[in-house]
């Protein structure tokens, strides 16, 4: 029973039958009040009128004995005179003596109610006090309330009826809408509770209008293949990343298995540094797929602090520099400045850099350069290049490109994925670009606002190698 009174349909209708209920009983209130006055206020005109014709006639001294009233039923008038006595009355107050003892106090009228019990009825009176040629006299002139009264009792016995029956009538028909608003809304709910975890493929009934059930399932039918598509790049990137960690995790096995039933032989050493290896390859790996949660948990850079982004690039270059393969060439980079998690962009600078030492003939150029509202950082090497077709695939966790520029054989085919999600989770993308003799990597950052010396990022060497330390080499194309 508690979970029939908690729908929404029939809240809806309560709410709206009360509501209703309670507009139609004060407007009733309101339309009893009001007609009672309106009728009242043209009895008293009436009254008031028939005793200003009966004052004229005794200024002139031209009463009659007997007044006569519209409906003596439910009138009267009476003249008395300063004494008390009548000096003329309608006929059903004929040898009546004074019906009503108030008197003016001045030529003003005054209206006055009371209860003629000779004639039995409730009269709203109109007096007034006129002077005659004889002296003064007043003038009562009565008109029933009863038909007010009569009129009234009328009208609130038809509301009393119709009133019920009109919130019975918006109380069925709130019901009714509300019960054929809320179908589409109990459609979507039943497949959502059907839908389980290996059925994201299923949608919910649109009902085709553009209203907020429409939209609330289009919305729901979003976010259904928004799901889907997370689960399946959630599967294919398990699936990836065990078919990744199974080779080496073999190879290292295979070693050391032949490691162990050789232990006597001379370069058994040899044996356990390719281990090693493995090892050091697998840490990398799993570093990358560490890395790579995190930022699919946290989408946006926990930190929001102004980087120098010059300082970032020169020192990754001084890195790649002192290991002597490749000539790196810094001469275009200028001072540029974004916000966000310096940790992140140090690692995102390095994979580059690193990628394009990797794959480098012998020179890697940075440039940095600070535009009107972004920092563009452009890295640049002189190898084989990169296929157009491919310049969206590379990006992709576990993309390798089969061509001479994955001659090497390493990486764990993430560092690429990681830096286009710390690059887009500060605000920013990266694309591919063929370059004077290679490829060509375009970071685009938004541009932090100007700041003083006082406030400059802090340096590479202060903000530490915290990320470099998860992963210090970068990833293959």
């Amino acid at each position: 029973m508690r979970s029939w009174f908690s729908t929404v349909r029939i809240r809806t209708t309560i709410v709206a039958t009360l509501v209703v209920t309670v507009a139609l009983v004060i407007g009733a209130l309101v339309l009893l009040a009001v007609q009672r006055n309106t009728l009242l206020t043209s009895l008293e005109r009436s009254a008031d009128t028939r005793a200003a014709d009966v004052a004229g006639l005794a200024k002139r001294s031209a009463l009659p004995e007997t007044l006569t009233a519209a409906n003596e039923d439910t009138a009267f008038t009476q003249v008395v005179g300063a004494s008390g006595k009548v000096l003329a009355a309608s006929e059903n107050l004929r040898g009546a003596g004074r019906v009503v003892t108030t008197a003016p106090g001045s030529d003003a009228p005054i209206l006055i109610t009371r209860e003629i019990p000779r004639l039995g009825r409730t009269f709203r009176i109109s007096a007034r006090t006129v002077t005659t040629p004889t002296g003064k006299v007043t003038v009562y002139a009565g008109d029933s309330v009863g038909a007010v009264d009569e009129t009234t009792d009328r009208l609130a016995i038809v509301l009393a009826f119709g009133l019920p029956l009109l919130a019975g009538l918006v109380g069925l028909t709130t019901w009714k809408v509300a019960g054929r608003a809320l179908r589409p809304v109990e459609a979507i709910r039943s497949e959502v509770s059907e839908i389980g975890e290996g059925e994201l493929h299923r949608r919910v009934p649109e009902p085709g209008t553009d209203d907020e059930v429409g939209r609330l399932a289009r919305t729901m039918n979003a976010m259904l293949a928004r799901l889907s598509q997370a689960s399946d790049r959630q599967q294919a990137f398990v699936s990836d990343a065990s078919h990744e960690l199974q080779s080496p995790l073999t190879s290292l096995r295979a070693r050391l298995e032949v490691n162990l039933a050789s232990r006597d032989e001379p370069d058994w050493r040899s044996g356990e540094r390719e281990a090693l290896l493995e090892v050091t390859e697998m840490q990398r790996l799993v570093d990358d797929l560490l890395t790579l949660a995190r930022l699919d948990a946290q989408p946006h850079p926990p930190a929001h602090i102004p980087v120098d982004l010059d300082d970032l690039v020169l020192a990754e270059s001084q890195r790649i520099r002192s290991r002597g393969r490749v000539v790196v060439d810094t001469n275009r980079v200028s001072a540029g400045q974004t916000t966000g998690d310096p940790d992140q962009l140090r690692r995102a600078l390095r994979n580059v850099l690193g990628n394009a030492e990797r794959h480098a003939a012998g020179a890697v150029t940075a440039s940095v350069q600070e535009l009107a509202d972004r920092v563009e950082v452009r890295i640049s090497d002189d190898g084989a290049g990169i296929p157009e077709e491919d310049r969206e695939r590379i990006f992709e966790r576990f993309a390798r490109i089969d061509d001479a520029r994955t001659r090497d054989g390493t990486g764990t085919g993430l560092g690429l994925a990681i830096t286009r999600a710390i690059v887009m989770a500060h605000g920013g993308r990266i694309t591919v670009e063929n370059g004077v003799a290679g490829a060509c990597f375009v970071i685009d950052l938004p541009s932090a606002e100007p700041l003083t010396s006082s406030t400059k990022a802090a340096s590479p060497s202060e903000v530490g190698d915290d990320l470099g330390q998860l992963g210090r080499r970068p990833d293959a194309r």
